[in-house]
This record gives structure tokens, C-alpha cells and sequence, in this order.
């Protein structure tokens, strides 16, 4: 027969005896639910209670392990102090004990799991049952029941936690996550996969976790806007205490940038000065960093060990400070090829890796725009306090623009709420008609055709994301931009055929018959690579990054 291990919360509500002055002990006639359970052993046989404690219960704890050892000394005690920051907030309550027991090391094949249930403890019990319910916690829960008087022997009922049939239960949840989900994307609705994983997996992990968050992606695509979205949703969840401080890295330039980020020694006193400074302002709270690979190596390295110390150690100190702050950064480059050319902190990157996420582009996110143009629209309106109205041609040729090969993006959403800005200002008694469209197109084909953005965009590929490791390996260093580019131009396209005509623009005038979608393909064969597999890439890297998050289920 399996062994049977015990949790229950030890609190002074539930299980005090301590003696109070002027009145007898009573605590042998008082009904105790973890006495009364080691008492009626035979049944269960418990082998181990693991005793959750707060630490105002230290004594209380003492006095619990001592007559358990009086009463069933073959049981093992196991204390197991816990700190829930919010007791009254749900939340905090659920995640401090799915942190516990995600961490903890169930050996069912050989064990069984219980949970002794107390009274005043609704939270607790509601958390429970959620995380045994999503296998968080695989047991079942005892409930005890005295008898009419307290001497009198305890009753167990073994409950059964599933869930599956509770449905005004798991509505809520599921109601729970839509709605965060919802937020972090500005009540959008948006249909591209790769886009939407991001953001499900964002939401899965940054309710969970206070770790490090990496954010990437081509300038404009919203990766400062996301990042913010995420403070507030924790913050409106109770689940950070501190405020928010962002700041471009490419503002910190020079000894007075890094002051202002990490403080400096008062020169007067000699003590160090953090009062004013960008972490010190963090600490217990949220420091997004956008384009970290803007930073100084050696304020890199301070970063790092404000997240592996919790101190920083100001400029001209030899004393260190303490600030504990989430970190989440963004970078339009790849930060791991940064670290290949030495130009970024290894062991950042890979501190930084752990929770990594790529955002796609506008123009590779074609079904969204309509569904973003209707939602500048609505900000426009109300910034400008007039009704602004697409006549349907205008619309529609707008549409079918912004979605062909010839619309560039690249600034993606500032490109796009520049353009829609502009419109909304020179239309006349607030309606933008057809010539005014066609005006706009003009204007952002002739602006786009001065920009030179494929180069800086192709050198922040990396090559290993798409590459076999024997291919990898063979590549010559000639065909690295060549193929850099060409995977760059395939993610800015809607099919091999119009990546093709855009690759071989000139070359395919002067043949007979041109068929790009073949040459494309041959191309990419010598490297083992596929149009479609480009395509994919995006999501296939959220969802790699998102593994680990896969063993969390929504609460």
C-alpha cells in the first residue's frame, strides 16, 4: 500500500493550545484536526505532514511538531515556511502556492498526496482546488468533521478535487485569461497566429513569473507599447508593488547617462547616492529597457547582478545597494549575434533567454491591419473630437495598398499611424475620399523608396534559427547576407511567388518566361530551406520559447 504524505496549513486559527494566563490548558479536549488525524493513522497511514507556516507561527509550530511526535512518532514533520504578500488577494494567495508546488517533487507511483482542510482558509481552498484540478498539485483533499462535542472522535471525508464539471468555475478562469489576453493587445481583434501565441504566452508567463522578459522585433512593431501593457496588468492583479520605469538605452550615453541609471557617490559624504536613480526608482516594481543593446558592456554587467544579487553597486561605490525590480527588455537586433561579434554581455543573454518572444512585423501580419486602422481611427477621433469617415472606395484602395508587395512598412504601426494621421487632418469636413488616398500612396511610395531598409533589417536574421546544424556549419561566409536578405525579403512577402518577383526583379524582365516561385525554390534548396519553413519561423520560435510555460495551466 502506497504511503500517504499530508499538507495542511498550521495557523493559530485553526490549531492553537498555547496556554493562556489565568486559564487551564485545554488544548487535550479542544478538537485539532492534525492531532486528531495522526490519531486515526490507521487508515490513511501517513508517513509525512508537511506543516505550511508563516513565520508569526514559529512557536505555534514547535509546540504541533512536539505532540505529533507524542502521539505518532513514526510520522515525519516536514515545516514548510510560506509568505503570502497579499493574504486577501486571490492572485497572490494562488500563485505563492503554485510556485510551492510546481517546484515540489511528487512521486505518485508510490505515494499518495493529500490535503487537510482547515476553516477561514476560503482563498487557500479555492486555490487548491484549481491547481489539483489542472494537475498542479495531483491529490485529493480530507475534510474533518468533529462531533457534536468537541471530545468526541473526528470524522474524515476523503474529497474528490475535479473540477471538469464546475463550470461556472473554470468560465471564470477562462474569462479571466481572455480578458488579460484582451488587454494586452488593445482590444484588437487580431487573426495573425504567430502575433496572438506571442501574446498567450506572454500573458501565461508574466502572471507567473517575475523573470527576466526578452522582447524582439523590427522598430515600430509595438514592443515598448506590449511591455508597458504587461506592468499594468500585473499591477492591476496586485502582483507587483513598485512602479514603472522605462528608458530608451540609447539615452544613457556617457558617465552622466549611467549616473542617472545606477546613481553615483555623494561627493560630498562619500555614501552612495541611489535616491534618484533609474533602478533605485524600480526596485520592487518593473525597469523596461528598450534597446538594450544600445548599453554600455560595463553597465551590462551591473544589470546582471542587480538580477542575480538584487544590489547594484553605484558609479564610484565599493558598497552595494539592494533593488529587486523585473526586467524586461527589447532589442530590433539580434542580441545573440551582438554576443558572437562581442558586442553584448553573455551571460545577460542568457539570462535574458529564458523568456524570449519575437514580434512580427506589419507586413507580415497582413489580416490584422484592417482590425488596427479601425482602432487608430477610433484614437484619432477621439484626440481630434471630430467623426472621421473612409468613403468605401477610399477604403478599399487604401486596403488593397497597404497589403500588396509594394507597401513596405518599415517603420511598420509609426509608419501607419503617421499615414492615417495625416489623412484624418486633411480630410475635408472629416471624410477621406479617394483622391486623398491616392494622394497618401503616392507620398508613402515615394518616402519609402529613399529608405535602404532591408540591409539593417536582413543583419539582425540569424542564420541558426533557420539553418540545420550541418548547414550551419558548411555555410560560406560569401552567401551569409546573400541569404540573410533573401529569408528577410520571403518574411516580408505573401508567397514564393511575389518574394520571387521582388529577388528577381530585374533579371526575370528579360527572360522569355519567368517562373520565380522555381528559382526561389532552387535557391533556398541548397541551403535544405523551404518557403514555408521562412514563414513559419516566426511562430515556431514562440512556441520553442513558450515550451517551458506549457506545464502552466491557465488559472
Amino acid at each position: 500500500m502506497k504511503d500517504s504524505i499530508v499538507f495542511t496549513f498550521l495557523t493559530s486559527v485553526i490549531e492553537t493550545s498555547v496556554q493562556r494566563k489565568g486559564k487551564p490548558d485545554k488544548r487535550r479536549n479542544k478538537w485539532r484536526s492534525i492531532l486528531a488525524l495522526c490519531q486515526k493513522n490507521d487508515r490513511l497511514e501517513v508517513s509525512a505532514f508537511y506543516l505550511l507556516y508563516e513565520k508569526s507561527d514559529s512557536s505555534l509550530l514547535k509546540e504541533a511538531t512536539s505532540e505529533i511526535a507524542a502521539i505518532a512518532s513514526h510520522i515525519k514533520v516536514m515545516p514548510v515556511a510560506i509568505e503570502f504578500k497579499k493574504a486577501h488577494h486571490f492572485p497572490s494567495v494562488y500563485l505563492t502556492l503554485y510556485d510551492y508546488f510546481d517546484r515540489f517533487k511528487f512521486k505518485t507511483e508510490s505515494r499518495r498526496y493529500y490535503f487537510l482542510l482547515g476553516r477561514h482558509q476560503i482563498l487557500p481552498q479555492i486555490a487548491l482546488f484549481k491547481l489539483a484540478d489542472s494537475s498542479v498539485f495531483p491529490g485529493k483533499f480530507i475534510h474533518a468533521e468533529s462531533g457534536q462535542q468537541r471530545s468526541s472522535h473526528t470524522e474524515f471525508h476523503v474529497v474528490d478535487p475535479d473540477l471538469s464539471s464546475a463550470d461556472w468555475f473554470n468560465a471564470k478562469f477562462n474569462s479571466s485569461t481572455k480578458d488579460a489576453i484582451r488587454y494586452l493587445k488593445l482590444a484588437i481583434d487580431t487573426k495573425n497566429d504567430s502575433y496572438n501565441e506571442v501574446v498567450k504566452r506572454l500573458e501565461k508567463i508574466a502572471l507567473k513569473t517575475s523573470s527576466p522578459i526578452l522582447l524582439t522585433g523590427a522598430e515600430g512593431v509595438g514592443k515598448s507599447e506590449l511591455a508597458s501593457r504587461l506592468f499594468s496588468l500585473k499591477q492591476q492583479r496586485g502582483l507587483i508593488e513598485g512602479k514603472l520605469v522605462q528608458v530608451n538605452c540609447a539615452t544613457l550615453a556617457g558617465d552622466n547617462g549611467l549616473m542617472s541609471l545606477f546613481g553615483r557617490v555623494d561627493t560630498r559624504s562619500g555614501n552612495p547616492s541611489t535616491q534618484d536613480s533609474l533602478v533605485n526608482q524600480a526596485n520592487k516594481g518593473m525597469l523596461i529597457l528598450d534597446e538594450i543593446s544600445a548599453l554600455p558592456i560595463n553597465a551590462q554587467e551591473t544589470i546582471l547582478q542587480a538580477l542575480e544579487q538584487g544590489s547594484i553597486l553605484p558609479l564610484g561605490s565599493t558598497t552595494r545597494v539592494a533593488s529587486v525590480f523585473q526586467l524586461i527588455v527589447t532589442s530590433r537586433q539580434s542580441l545573440g549575434d551582438l554576443v558572437c561579434q562581442e558586442k553584448f554581455h553573455s551571460a545577460l543573454y542568457a539570462k535574458l533567454s529564458l523568456w524570449s518572444f519575437h514580434l512580427p512585423s506589419l507586413s507580415q501580419r497582413v489580416e490584422d491591419f484592417e482590425s488596427h486602422l479601425v482602432h487608430l481611427f477610433k484614437q484619432l477621433e477621439k484626440k481630434q473630437g471630430k467623426h472621421i469617415r473612409f468613403h468605401a472606395d477610399a477604403k478599399a484602395a487604401y486596403l488593397q495598398f497597404a497589403v500588396s508587395s509594394v507597401a513596405a512598412w518599415s517603420g511598420n504601426f509609426r509608419d501607419l499611424e503617421t499615414s492615417v494621421t495625416r489623412m484624418t487632418v486633411l480630410a475635408k469636413s472629416g471624410i477621406i475620399d479617394k483622391p486623398l488616398v491616392d494622394a497618401e500612396i503616392s507620398l508613402l511610395t515615394q518616402q519609402w523608396s529613399t529608405i535602404e531598409t532591408s540591409p539593417a533589417s536582413a543583419s539582425a536574421i540569424k542564420l541558426s534559427d533557420y539553418l540545420s546544424p550541418a548547414a550551419a556549419s558548411t555555410i560560406d561566409d560569401f552567401d551569409i547576407p546573400q541569404l540573410k536578405h533573401v529569408i528577410w525579403v520571403c518574411q516580408q512577402s505573401r508567397s514564393a511567388a511575389d518574394a520571387g518577383r521582388r529577388l528577381f526583379n530585374h533579371s526575370r524582365v528579360q527572360k522569355r518566361s519567368s517562373n520565380d516561385t522555381s528559382r526561389l525554390a532552387r535557391y533556398l534548396s541548397k541551403f535544405d530551406l523551404q518557403f514555408q519553413d521562412i514563414c513559419d519561423k516566426d511562430l515556431q520560435v514562440n512556441q520553442k520559447n513558450g515550451e517551458k510555460s506549457d506545464n502552466m495551466n491557465n488559472y
